[in-house]
């Protein structure tokens, strides 16, 4: 499968997409009209399968991903990780302009 070019799983009542899709190098097209998927935001789908694929690939457990950190440039907060703060980076409490 790793030669498929184009994809069409369209009317399919699929829920989710495989996150190992994304890494489908020569996949230039994946039809997915007419499925439910609600994990995929419409924004995302509209912008065709290279943004999909992105967005799998974001998916995929860290063994999996080929690549680190594959992104989205415009993808909304509440579908990435969020950084935690680095334990002492926090100003000390006396210093100016701490607690403001």
């Amino acid at each position: 499968m790793s030669n498929l070019k184009r994809l069409d799983i369209s009317n399919n009542d699929l829920n989710t997409l495989p996150p190992q899709l994304g890494l489908m190098d020569n996949l230039t097209s994946i039809a997915i009209d007419g499925n439910p998927l609600r994990a995929i935001r419409r924004e995302i789908i509209a912008k065709g399968t290279n943004a999909i694929k992105d967005y799998l690939k974001l998916k995929l457990a860290p063994e999996e991903a080929e690549v680190s950190g594959p992104t989205i440039p415009d993808i909304k907060p509440d579908e990435i990780m969020l950084q935690t703060k680095t334990p002492g980076t926090e100003p000390p409490r006396n210093a100016p302009g701490a607690g403001l």
